[in-house]
């Protein structure tokens, strides 16, 4: 059951996430700022990060620890996919702070661009990555990993939400001298998100499951969405999940499509490829997840999976975050 007490106080936001035209951004309409330029009580320190049709920067203020600033332009064909990730955070952390989702404190509109303030995280998983022999992690450190991200992505889905664009940059760590949150993964970027609830009004006055559109538009990243994504399919939390899984496959030994650029040939290479031969170089318990998510219904919540000898009875989360720590 979704926690909506929060989201409940927030509804003013939802047109929103509900009526968002998902509409491809301009990177022409790409806001600059330049370092130490100030303005409504924040200094750029620096740019840390960069995306399609936003940056990111470290900022200046009176708090012990620097937050960040994350700008978009004003002009945005479709609608602000900043406000929408602003929307999709305050709702999760409407009823207080979450281990894995960072905190809006503060946002603004000004003649260019808006802005929101918010906690500053240290590197993602792709740059981490980077960082190990051979550029893939080890057993241990994939295990460990892999477990937060599963329970970052449940904690989305508990609130309402389907994030349609898992992949390692948008799993952060925190930021390394922030000790409460340094060793915590968090999940970021949401501009991409859908509400999977609805609201009914009247005598009825409570949140149902949306339903899902015959044809839904490609949403997320080609190397790790779901093949569901790839039919044009209505996306629901069994997509994310199965998209955790190519991150996490990606972080230990890499994809064997991670190479092709082509959509038809991806798309070829994972309806082809056996589950097996996927997750070779993998303890045999990662096949549980792949089975909890291939037979579930789009507005399931992934909890059970059946064959001719036995039922599994347990939620995917607690399922795979028992077998990762066996690992650990």
């Amino acid at each position: 059951m979704a926690h909506l007490s929060g989201i409940d106080q927030r509804r003013e936001l939802y047109p929103l996430l509900f009526n968002r035209a998902n509409k491809v951004l301009d990177p022409s309409l790409n806001v600059r700022i330049s370092s130490y330029f100030s303005f409504d009580n924040w200094t750029i320190i620096k740019k840390i990060d960069e995306g399609g049709f936003g940056q990111v920067y470290k900022v200046c203020s009176n708090s012990h620890l620097p937050p960040a600033l994350k700008a978009e332009p004003t002009e945005i064909e479709g609608g602000s996919a900043l406000k929408l990730e602003m929307a999709v955070i305050r709702a999760i952390t409407a009823d207080g702070e979450k281990p894995h989702v960072p905190m809006v404190f503060h946002a603004a509109k000004r003649r260019r661009f808006c802005y929101m303030i918010m906690t500053l995280l240290g590197e993602n998983l792709k740059e981490l990555r980077m960082h190990c022999p051979k550029e893939f992690m080890s057993a241990h450190t994939w295990s460990r990993i892999g477990i937060q991200c599963l329970y970052s992505v449940k904690l989305v889905h508990d609130y309402g939400f389907v994030h349609r664009d898992i992949k390692p940059n948008n799993f952060v760590m925190g930021y390394r001298e922030d000790y409460d949150r340094a060793r915590i993964v968090h999940i970021l970027d949401f501009g991409l998100s859908r509400s999977r609830l609805r609201f009914l009004s009247g005598s009825y006055k409570k949140w149902v499951p949306r339903r899902a559109r015959g044809t839904a538009e490609f949403r997320g990243t080609l190397r790790y969405c779901s093949p569901n994504v790839h039919e044009k399919k209505e996306q629901g939390r069994r997509d994310d999940l199965w998209s955790l899984y190519y991150v996490l496959i990606e972080l230990h030994c890499g994809l064997p499509w991670q190479t092709i650029r082509d959509k038809q040939k991806v798309e070829m290479v994972k309806m082809n490829i056996s589950d097996k031969d996927l997750v070779l170089n993998f303890p045999g318990q990662i096949l549980f997840y792949i089975l909890y998510i291939s037979f579930h219904h789009i507005n399931n919540r992934v909890t059970r999976v059946s064959n001719s000898k036995t039922t599994i009875r347990i939620t995917c989360a607690t399922k795979l975050s028992r077998e990762l720590h066996s690992l650990d």
